[in-house]
C-alpha cells in the first residue's frame, strides 16, 4: 500500500509539474506588444471615447481615436513608428508632432498575454497617466 501511495503521489508530482509548464509556454509565445489594441470609456453622459493602437513586426503602428456623443461623432488617427524595450518597457513613438501631446514625453509598456498597460509621462505637467488597453 505504501508503494502505492508514493507512486500515486510522483504521477500527480509530474502531471502537475507539466500542467505548470504547459501553461507558462503557452503565455509566454503572447507577450508581444504586436497586434491591435483598444481602450473604450463611457462617460456618464453616454459619450464615448474609444482608442485603437495597433503595432505590426516592422516597427510600424497607427492610433485611431473616435469620440462619440448624442448628435455626432469625431474621429482622428495618427500614424507612427516605434521602439519597444522588452527589459526595460521603453516605448519610444516617433511621428508626427502630436504623438508627445497622445503618449507623453516618454512611455513604457507592460504586455501580458491579453492586456497592454500604457504608463505616460509628462515632464511639462510632472504627472503620469496610465491606461490598459485589451488586445482585440
Amino acid at each position: 500500500m505504501k508503494k502505492f501511495t508514493i507512486l500515486l503521489a510522483t504521477i500527480a508530482t509530474l502531471f502537475s509539474a507539466s500542467l505548470f509548464t504547459a501553461c507558462s509556454e503557452e503565455e509566454s509565445n503572447d507577450l508581444t506588444i504586436v497586434g491591435t489594441w483598444e481602450f473604450s470609456e463611457k462617460y456618464e453622459d453616454g459619450e464615448t471615447a474609444t482608442y485603437t493602437l495597433t503595432f505590426k513586426n516592422d516597427g510600424s503602428g497607427s492610433i485611431y481615436f473616435s469620440y462619440k456623443w448624442e448628435g455626432g461623432s469625431e474621429t482622428e488617427s495618427c500614424d507612427f513608428e516605434y521602439v519597444y524595450n522588452e527589459s526595460t518597457h521603453a516605448l519610444t513613438l516617433i511621428g508626427s508632432s502630436n504623438i508627445e501631446d497622445i503618449f507623453g514625453d516618454r512611455t513604457e509598456a507592460f504586455v501580458t498575454a491579453n492586456k497592454l498597460r500604457l504608463v505616460m509621462y509628462y515632464d511639462y505637467y510632472e504627472e503620469s497617466q496610465s491606461i490598459t488597453f485589451t488586445r482585440k
